[in-house]
């Protein structure tokens, strides 16, 4: 009877183990109320609508995830979709591997796709006892720094993000990780990405598949993206 016992709780232990290896966590999103110059206004506010509507995929299995735009039909909106994920700064995918500590970015820019090269954000995280649930999970507050550089200086805004140490999974949004528990929500600058439906257990093999690094050109850095996007401008606008 012991025995029996004993490779019930095995099995059961073997079961909890696999389910924290692999999750799958779709997150919404919402922009917040944030101050832009009279212009843009009834841009923000359209774009506050649809991203309603923008679904985000999270597949982490083992040491690395990929983060992700959940397809959607194509329709007369798309232009609208295209200017909201473009404030949110999320129009690509986001491919993460702790086991060579880096993020690559699979991004559409200037009519050319391109492979941007993060490191995983996974220090600088400061860590407070600060709680509260989401869905079923007592998550922590953790807080860093989202720093944007371009032709008018360089701008640091706070990053928020709520982890649960419940889901021993160290995954989040874009390149957000390496805190010790999956993130449930996550604040950069004027946009808050929440979850939403949570699924831990093991992935099917076209999940499993989708978990790979971006092919095709040779990954670049940020700096090295920037410089091209400030190049495009000069050429386009005469560097006004």
């Amino acid at each position: 009877m012991k025995k029996v016992l004993f490779f019930l709780f095995l099995n059961w232990t073997i079961g909890i183990i696999a389910q924290q290896n692999s999750v799958e966590l779709i997150y919404k999103v919402k922009l917040l109320e944030w101050e832009v110059p009279e212009v843009l206004e009834d841009i923000y506010k359209t774009s506050r609508e649809r991203v309603k509507s923008i679904e985000f995929i999270l597949l982490g299995n083992g040491d690395n995830s990929i983060f992700y735009k959940e397809q959607t039909l194509k329709s007369e909106a798309d232009s609208s979709l295209d200017i909201a994920l473009s404030i949110i700064e999320t129009d690509g995918k986001y491919y993460t591997s702790f086991q060579k500590s880096v993020v690559l970015e699979d991004k559409p820019a200037y009519g050319e796709q391109f492979i941007i090269e993060h490191p995983i954000v996974k220090e600088g995280w400061l860590l407070t006892k600060e709680s509260k649930y989401i869905a079923k999970y007592r998550c922590y507050k953790a807080t860093t720094t989202y720093v944007v550089n371009n032709s008018k200086g360089r701008f640091e805004f706070p990053v928020v993000a709520w982890y649960t140490p419940e889901i021993n999974l160290p995954f989040g949004p874009k390149n957000y990780s390496g805190l010790p528990g999956l993130i449930l929500e996550l604040q950069e600058k004027d946009r808050v990405f929440y979850a939403d439906k949570i699924s831990l257990g093991k992935l099917d093999e076209k999940q499993r598949n989708l978990i790979a690094p971006p092919k095709g050109k040779k990954p670049i850095t940020q700096a090295e993206f920037d410089a091209i996007g400030a190049k495009i401008a000069k050429e386009r606008f005469g560097g006004r």
